[in-house]
């Protein structure tokens, strides 16, 4: 994720001084332009996370409902934590990772994360002062609660990033999405071993690679390419380029249009969301949108202007929802942060919550329906000025929004 800080101005930071009693009282809060729905989402509270280091910069986070867990690449204290989604409390952290790199983004580490077969967390990783790798994928073994492997992506001299496990195949997908001349993927076994099957290469792609998901529904690999050649940088677009673990192939290119997608998130009737960023590598100013894309021919089937500039994206099978890290959502021209909720089921828009200045991941637990958004420590927090990982929860959720996390369980065991 591209996850630089920005200086959200005076507009942002006077909201942000309503926090405190926001976080008190848990009330629901609507931003202009928000279409009247009877399922909300509210702020429930707050996990803290332990120092050293105040949580200033991070990236990835991702809920292992079968270990009851939700993980965090913790880049201000160069490593990955581990919370419990029960207690609501952080358990242990695996230090060993390259760490912030004093904001560059582009060699820092820990990034992407997941967890495989439900025994390890795979971790993509950035220049490493320490193992003296420059870019690798970490393996961490969570009976031991240490690092197992560390496998060298070829020809990687920037950050190991985004990743998608697909448990048929035992095989994982993780882009080098700032190395030069060309952004890479590289597809691992998960197999003992953990052998590098192939690379593949995108000239194309004029700003880097994001977000990626394997489906259940189709075996197919999922991966946004935010900008390509030669509109993109002008015109946001793009593409969803869609990938055969069985033959390690391409096998087709959906076009986005004025999104700039970075987050991907799977739901319900094979689509899935885009996270639009809202504006392109050059700057140029696009709609502050979401998009659900029909992944059976890459057709956009809804549009939602209530909730844009969003990074990291997540579906909730257990309340049927996305939940979109929309940091540079704009309202009324002015940047304001929040959390978006979108209803999965015949895609409806819901509700926002406010959230802090760069909060730009985000993850479900879809057993107790909790939704947690870091946030990250800043002058402008104050709620946690030190950082912390903030608890939301969707209201009123229907009947029918229930249910979907056992069938997609069942699904993905097959």
């Amino acid at each position: 994720m591209k996850d630089g800080r920005y200086n959200c101005g005076g507009g942002p930071v006077s909201m942000y001084r309503l926090l405190p009693l926001f976080a008190v009282l848990a009330p629901v809060l609507l931003w202009p332009g928000a279409a009247s729905a009877n399922e909300t989402v509210s702020f429930a509270g707050t996990i803290t996370v332990p120092g050293p280091a105040p949580l200033a910069a991070y990236d990835i986070s991702f809920v292992d409902p079968a270990n009851g867990i939700y993980i965090l690449a913790d880049r201000s204290n160069s490593g990955v934590d581990v919370f419990s989604v029960v207690g609501q409390t952080f358990l242990f952290r695996v230090g060993g990772f390259a760490g912030a790199q004093g904001g560059n983004n582009d060699i820092a580490g820990p990034n992407g994360l997941l967890t495989v077969n439900k025994r390890e967390i795979w971790v993509g990783d950035g220049n490493n002062a320490t193992d003296h790798t420059l870019s690798s994928v970490k393996v961490i073994d969570l009976l031991t609660k240490k690092i197992t492997d560390t496998i060298v992506i070829p020809g990687g001299k920037k950050r190991a990033d985004e990743m998608a496990f697909d448990p048929q195949d035992q095989i994982l997908l993780v882009a080098n999405d700032a190395d030069t001349p060309a952004p890479f993927i590289t597809f691992i076994s998960t197999k003992p071993g953990h052998k590098i099957l192939k690379q593949i290469f995108f000239p194309e792609a004029t700003n880097g690679i994001e977000q990626s998901q394997w489906s259940p529904d189709t075996g197919l690999f999922y991966l946004n390419l935010p900008e390509v050649a030669p509109n993109g940088p002008t015109t946001g677009e793009g593409q969803v380029v869609v990938i055969d673990p069985e033959k390690l192939s391409i096998v087709h290119r959906f076009p986005t249009h004025n999104c700039d997608a970075a987050g991907m998130a799977l739901g319900p009737d094979v689509q899935a969301v885009l996270g639009c960023q809202g504006a392109t590598s050059n700057g140029v100013k696009l709609p502050n949108e979401s998009q659900i894309m029909d992944l059976h021919n890459g057709h956009v089937v809804a549009t939602f202007g209530q909730v844009g500039g969003s990074d990291e994206v997540w579906f909730n099978p257990g309340d049927d929802h996305y939940y979109l890290a929309a940091r540079n959502n704009v309202v009324a021209g002015v940047k304001t942060p929040v959390l978006g909720v979108i209803d999965a089921d015949e895609p409806m828009f819901d509700d926002v919550a406010a959230t802090t200045a760069n909060d730009h991941s985000v993850a479900a637990d879809p057993v107790f329906n909790n939704v947690f958004v870091p946030l990250g420590a800043s002058a402008t927090n104050t709620v946690c000025p030190t950082g912390c990982i903030g608890v939301y929860r969707a209201n009123n959720v229907d009947a029918d929004d229930r249910g979907d996390d056992q069938e997609r369980d069942a699904r993905q065991d097959r």
